[in-house]
């Protein structure tokens, strides 16, 4: 029902000439406002079914700013924070309306924020790289194995989907991302998870730091852009980067072993296990210090918004028993099927699973 109610909303918005980008914004702020108002987490003055409805733009900002204010929210106030830009005085009958409905609902009932259509969320600038299937979504977390009461850290994860995950299995969890985005606050309101957000570039310029450099976390799980690059002008101050390079491949892989204790679960890629150059000489590096604890190649085509092919790798910063690598074909036709528009999608991912923690592809490392 609430997925139909965010449609309607949307297409309010986008009929007094809201961009894409920002009616999906604030059809979901409407939706948690909804949502706090009917658990009674907010003052009289905001809640829906005592206080006036606004009529126009300019007083439903108002609206947002007073939400983006409350204390008690906490962090996720900032979920408030981003305005709508058109003139005030434009009317907003037809969100006037289905905000009317959703005053007499009695609860607020399930709403999966993840259900809205992928293609749609994709053309947003700041999932680029960071929307997932649900398929490697969950062999990635099932890899991390017992996350109960871990500290993760979750960089590049946009729509903390990742992070929400992760926070209701019992870890605590922090994500670290690009892009300025109310979306990760609503996560928190919607899905009742306390996730830390912290808004920054994990290369450039990390967030997460001690009294005694970079912050540890117990274990990492990370999507980074594929592709990336980076320029650097005054060098690191953290000496996370032993290899002299823009290739976003090879720094994000140091960064979060940097930033990580013990296990880090990492998409990259396929570059960074066959080319030449810093590649390799971050593999032999890797290779040296016993680090390296899998690798599992999968199908091409998987993500919506680049071909290009991946891998996830496995890595340790603490010491093994063992020094091999488990390498895991997940290439084979029985792991995806084509869904007829040139894309993949990854299948029977608990059989790939099982593959990697019953050691049946393990090699040996000379």
């Amino acid at each position: 029902l609430n997925e139909k109610v965010l449609e309607s909303l949307l297409d309010g918005f986008r009929s007094i000439g809201v961009n894409e980008d920002s009616a999906f914004i604030a059809s979901c702020q409407i939706l948690a406002w909804v949502k706090l108002s009917q658990s009674e987490r907010i003052p009289d003055r905001l809640d829906l079914s005592k206080c006036k409805l606004p009529s126009n733009v300019g007083e439903l900002n108002g609206v947002l700013t007073q939400l983006s204010e409350l204390e008690s929210l906490g962090e996720n106030s900032k979920a408030f924070r981003t305005v709508l830009t058109v003139p005030n005085e434009i009317e907003i009958l037809q969100v006037v309306q289905i905000v009317s409905k959703l005053k007499q609902q009695s609860s607020f009932g399930d709403f999966n924020i993840y259900s809205y259509p992928l293609e749609n969320l994709s053309k947003f600038r700041w999932s680029l790289d960071s929307f997932v299937s649900d398929e490697i979504l969950s062999l990635m977390i099932e890899i991390a194995g017992d996350v109960k009461n871990k500290n993760i850290y979750c960089p590049w994860d946009n729509f903390s989907v990742f992070a929400s995950n992760l926070y209701m299995l019992g870890a605590e969890v922090s994500i670290e991302i690009v892009y300025s985005s109310a979306f990760p606050w609503l996560v928190n309101i919607f899905n009742e998870t306390n996730v830390e957000i912290l808004i920054g570039n994990p290369i450039e310029q990390p967030g997460f730091l001690s009294t005694e450099g970079l912050a540890k976390f117990d274990l990492s799980i990370a999507f980074p852009p594929l592709g990336e690059k980076y320029n650097f002008q005054d060098g690191d101050w953290y000496n996370r980067f032993p290899e002299k390079t823009g290739s976003g491949a090879v720094l994000n892989i140091r960064h979060v072993l940097a930033q990580t204790i013990g296990k880090v679960i990492i998409a990259v890629p396929n570059s960074v296990l066959f080319s030449s150059g810093v590649e390799q000489s971050l593999r032999q590096d890797l290779l040296g210090k016993n680090q390296i604890e899998a690798v599992i190649s999968l199908p091409p085509a998987l993500l919506p918004q680049t071909q290009i092919p991946f891998s996830i790798i496995v890595l340790d910063n603490q010491e093994r028993s063992s020094n091999l690598v488990s390498f895991v074909n997940g290439n084979d036709e029985k792991f995806f099927a084509k869904d007829g528009r040139g894309r993949s999608r990854l299948v029977n991912w608990r059989d790939l699973l099982d593959t990697l923690q019953q050691g049946e592809d393990e090699s040996s490392v000379v």
